[in-house]
């Protein structure tokens, strides 16, 4: 009795197909629009199969009906007679008459768990380009081929390698241009990233290390120089050309020109191939001037979070919120006259934006290799009447080297009242939410809340609050008996 899977080719004529893994159309490649490939006709004539026992025939009888994409159930496929069973592996030959740029080749999987291999060259010289498993039920499957070449071999390496039609997908001629000069740009990428990393682990033998209270020892990991002409660092600013370079308390100093009607910002890339840590303390460090009253905004992509200062006699907000009536009060600070830093102590994340922060769905993008980035912001001029615009000289990475010693002590008084002192987020549990890992800024929720922990420890606070009120909405209990928000 044959082999010629006319029981499942029954089946299979009953259902549509349930499962597709990955669905190439014309464009195996969705995220490479230029890479654009075709469907390869094939018929009978091209298919030569190397032993007359087999009958490859039927893997090619039905394409124009299997779709584009193939998402049609086929009906016929190999056959061989089960006598021969202990004679596999079977093979037959596919004449493409020209050579292609193969792109992937799709198979229709009936049932049994059996291997497929895939050659190109020619005969007598055959290399692997693809091997598959038919490990689906009813459904297609993709094959990715990476070769160019005018034959293909298909090897069915037992019995169990049931499958009915194929079809082939190949490059168009701009197509494979496209895909060549991704290949090459990833290949230089790939060289440039194990020669930079292979840079940075001799660096990091031997790099700075300093004392800066009250973080204690910190190795210098990345420095930004923003005063200069070329910071590097992947520098951007919005709008164009908003910064300007200033002399200011005797060394240059990168300051942002208040903007009418819109907000400002620089932004730069930190720590790029510089053996960044998921999880590892930092500290990151901005240098400014303490010369005039202004406002700066300071965005940590490495822990999506922003914080604001100000000095002099600028505001600590929008002058116009867009939400609330702020009370807004100017409270003339007195100025150093002296460049000063602003520390932040955090836990790095496992993935960051690429700069803007993700509200709601989106990648992630950037790994640890990458760094991360840090903005420069400010609001409107309308919105900083004071503020002579944010300035800034330099921005440096350390590591926090003696993470065990950063837990404060302190001893509350007996006898007196005593308030718990704790800080709000509000929305800020984002970073997590998604079920997509490169859509969150951690693999492991949890660490997301054992990093706020570790700043409680850090700045003495022994009080955890659930923010249950938020602007128009509450959080994890209803108050629709009390009318709603």
């Amino acid at each position: 009795m044959k082999i010629k899977i006319l029981l499942v080719a029954l089946l299979a004529a009953l259902f549509e197909v349930s499962c597709v893994r990955a669905q190439p159309g014309s464009q195996p490649n969705p995220q490479n629009a230029a890479e654009k490939t075709v469907r390869v006709p094939l018929n009978a004539q091209m298919l030569r199969s190397e032993s007359e026992l087999a009958d490859f025939s039927g893997l090619v009888d039905e394409q124009a009906t299997i779709g584009d994409p193939p998402n049609v159930a086929a009906k016929t496929g190999w056959e061989i007679n089960s006598q021969h069973n202990k004679k596999f592996p079977f093979a037959a030959v596919l004449d493409l008459g020209a050579e292609k740029h193969l792109a992937a080749l799709w198979f229709y999987d009936i049932n049994n768990m059996g291997e497929i291999a895939f050659y190109g060259g020619k005969p007598g010289e055959w290399k692997s380009i693809g091997e598959a498993k038919t490990d689906r039920y009813m459904s297609w499957q993709q094959v990715p081929l990476s070769a160019t070449t005018r034959y293909i071999r298909i090897e069915l390496k037992s019995s169990s390698a049931i499958i009915s039609e194929i079809a082939l997908y190949a490059y168009t001629h701009e197509g494979f241009k496209a895909l060549q000069a991704r290949l090459t740009r990833e290949n230089q990428e790939r060289v440039e990233r194990e020669t930079a990393i292979a840079k940075a682990k001799n660096e990091a033998a031997n790099r700075q290390v300093v004392e800066m209270a009250p973080f204690g020892k910190l190795s210098l990991v990345d420095e930004i120089e923003v005063g200069a002409a070329n910071p590097g660092h992947g520098f951007e600013e919005s709008p164009a050309g908003i910064s300007r370079i200033e002399n200011i308390l005797g060394k240059p100093c990168r300051v942002i020109t208040p903007t009418e009607g819109e907000a400002a910002y620089m932004s730069f890339r930190i720590g790029r191939f510089k053996l960044l840590k998921p999880g590892a303390q930092y500290v990151l460090a901005v240098d400014y001037p303490e010369d005039t009253s202004r406002n700066w905004i300071i965005q940590n992509g490495g822990s999506e979070t922003s914080r604001g200062f100000h000095t002099g006699r600028a505001l600590g907000d929008a002058f116009h919120p867009k939400y609330v009536n702020n009370l807004n009060e100017s409270i003339n600070v007195p100025l150093s006259g002296k460049y000063e830093t602003w520390k932040l102590f955090f836990s790095l994340h496992d993935r960051f934006p690429q700069r803007n922060f993700i509200r709601g769905k989106g990648e992630r993008a950037l790994l640890p290799d990458d760094g991360f980035p840090v903005t420069i912001a400010q609001f409107s001029a309308r919105d900083i009447p004071a503020s002579g615009g944010a300035a800034v000289s330099r921005i440096r990475l350390f590591e926090v080297l003696e993470p065990q010693n950063l837990k404060a002590t302190y001893t509350l008084p007996q006898g007196l009242p005593q308030r718990h002192l704790f800080w709000r987020e509000e929305m800020a549990d984002g970073v997590i939410e998604s079920e997509k890992e490169s859509e969150r800024g951690l693999k492991e929720r949890l660490d997301w809340y054992r990093y706020k922990a570790r700043l409680m420890h850090f700045l003495g606070m022994n009080t955890y609050a659930k923010d249950l009120l938020e602007f128009g909405a509450v959080q994890h209990w209803d108050t629709s008996p009390l009318g709603g928000n």
